[in-house]
């Protein structure tokens, strides 16, 4: 699929971080780019660059994403690329999290992701229909493949996006529509900052072990050339590349290991 001027593109979480960084890639590309974001004041930013649609909009709410299809719809026409970025880090032990933090996770992570499809598919299968390459990508995390103690909320919600996104991907064989799960690893942004925590010490040490990660424009780069190439599986980083090898060959060995040294890392 080529990123050019004919390319309708949605980005979710676009606002800042990876979302952000995908969406200014494929506008320098010449896409016309509908940014989707809860936070409307950052989103308002780029409010008026041209061929850039900024849309507030919660994905976790089934009516603002079936509302932000219609408004992209008559702004631009039907999309054909769609990039599911919106996620927020949920962190806590399981006794100490709440039930309120718990189904944020869900609600943002898993649901963000299943609203968006939904409510974007039938415009991206009508553009498929006409003979114009159409994806969906959907950003995941290496906590799709396994877990770490403290994490259960967070990694639950990408387990749980991870097995939808194959199920889609399953579905739509054949339709002209591709479906492209992306798996980054530690990334320089501030998801963990502005996410939630049950102890804000650990969740600064977190933010600053992020900040050591890759950058986000690099990541941007790497889920576009994923997209150019008709890939169906992308992982970012060699972290993520290890995590995943490790986790398919040597699971329980893994496991293992997660409960002997986890206390060892200090964000944990």
């Amino acid at each position: 699929m080529r990123i050019d001027s004919e390319t309708v593109a949605v980005v979710t979480g676009a606002a800042r971080g990876i979302g952000r960084a995908v969406a200014e890639a494929l506008h320098a590309r010449g896409a016309r780019v509908a940014a989707l974001d809860v936070d409307a004041a950052e989103l308002m930013s780029h409010a008026a660059t041209p061929n850039w649609l900024a849309l507030p909009c919660d994905v976790s709410s089934e009516g603002a994403t079936a509302r932000a299809a219609e408004d992209v719809a008559k702004s631009y026409g039907l999309p054909n690329l769609l990039i599911a970025c919106a996620g927020v880090s949920v962190a806590g032990a399981v006794e100490a999290s709440t039930r309120a933090q718990m189904e944020r996770a869900m609600a943002v992570n898993f649901w963000g992701v299943v609203h968006t499809c939904r409510e974007f598919l039938p415009a991206l299968r009508t553009r498929a229909g006409t003979g114009q390459p159409a994806a969906i990508v959907v950003v995941l995390s290496d906590f799709a493949f396994f877990s770490l103690p403290t994490k259960a909320a967070y990694a639950a919600s990408k387990h749980a996006a991870h097995a939808f996104t194959l199920a889609l991907a399953g579905e739509l064989a054949g339709s002209g529509v591709r479906v492209i799960a992306v798996y980054p690893g530690a990334t320089a942004t501030d998801f963990v900052a502005r996410g939630e925590a049950v102890d804000p010490q650990r969740q600064a040490r977190e933010a600053a072990y992020l900040a050591r990660g890759m950058r986000p424009e690099a990541v941007a780069a790497r889920i576009i050339r994923g997209v150019e190439r008709g890939q169906t599986r992308v992982l970012v980083g060699i972290d993520t590349q290890l995590l995943h090898v490790v986790t398919r060959l040597a699971p329980t060995l893994t496991q293992w290991a997660v409960r002997r040294w986890w206390r060892r890392l200090p964000f944990l």
